[in-house]
């Protein structure tokens, strides 16, 4: 968060080489692997824990909400957060997950469903605007203000309001 994400690595490295099976210290540096643009190996720190446990649901979803955002491997990120969701079914993180990979994969109905899911559970600025989004894909462009909306009021984001300013009708 304070944007030294190098340091961060390094420290949970060497947490790591202090306690190699401890979950919550991997998933944390792989996340962190992640924010550095460092996939390969965020990827491979994810993809231990979740040979180590199939059905760790924070890998699951770490790894599928990764590949979603890059919009590569879409299956494969499907299978992982239909997982992640079977072991935790009211976690709205992971539904916004599947819902952004099924945006990702051009079925807005299915994004819809579960980005609505979610954004009712979780008021979280990220979840507004993927929400805003898919309604914005399906020309449901008052909705899609509204969620951009919601996603400003909980975080000033410039790329949120660009999509807000360039829908059709905005002031």
């Amino acid at each position: 968060s304070a944007g030294r994400g190098d340091n961060a690595i390094a420290t949970l490295q060497g947490a790591m080489a202090k306690f190699p099976d401890e979950p919550l210290v991997k998933l944390e540096l792989g996340a962190a692997l992640g924010r550095q643009k460092r996939f390969a190996e965020a990827e491979s720190v994810f993809r231990q824990m979740i040979t180590a446990d199939p059905t760790n649901a924070e890998a699951l979803n770490y790894l599928g909400y990764m590949y979603a955002e890059r919009g590569i491997r879409l299956q494969e990120a499907e299978r992982m957060l239909k997982k992640a969701l079977k072991n935790a079914p009211s976690n709205a993180y992971y539904m916004d997950s599947l819902g952004w990979v099924y945006f990702k994969k051009g079925k807005l109905k299915l994004a819809l469903e579960y980005l609505d899911k979610a954004s009712k559970i979780l008021t979280d600025p990220v979840v507004y605007e993927h929400l805003g989004d898919v309604y914005a894909a399906l020309g449901s462009f008052d909705d899609a203000r509204m969620s951009y909306k919601k996603s400003l009021d909980k975080n000033r984001n410039q790329t949120v309001e660009d999509k807000l300013r360039l829908l059709p009708g905005a002031d």
